[in-house]
């Protein structure tokens, strides 16, 4: 096989599953963020809006996955899953800063 097409396809590879995984990790993120914040407003409803967080982020991981699945094997299953754990990282990280050292979560009226 020509090499020039190899690391073409190699690339276009990456570039699909990074694309692919973007919109689904901020969905993720920031339904996350929310479900945090209601909570924090509205503890007693706490089952409620963790059952819906989990469905949401269920059909948010499911998109990745497909269009991880579709752009094929090797190198980009490894490429996937370095932007997966990267978009991870970023939202987990963003959500321990805005909660760290709060204890004033719920509001007063």
């Amino acid at each position: 096989m020509n090499p020039l097409i190899s690391a073409a396809s190699v690339i276009a590879a990456g570039l699909a599953v990074g694309l692919a995984s973007i919109g689904p990790g901020v969905g993720q993120g920031t339904a996350a963020g929310q479900a945090v914040e209601g909570i924090a407003r509205q503890p007693e409803v706490e089952g409620k809006i963790r059952g819906t967080l989990l469905l949401s982020l269920a059909f948010m991981e499911v998109l990745t996955i497909y269009g991880n699945l579709w752009t094929g094997r090797g190198i980009s299953s490894f490429i996937c899953k370095s932007f997966c754990l990267m978009f991870h990282l970023i939202v987990e990280s963003k959500c321990k800063k805005k909660t760290l050292g709060r204890t004033d979560l719920r509001i007063r009226n």
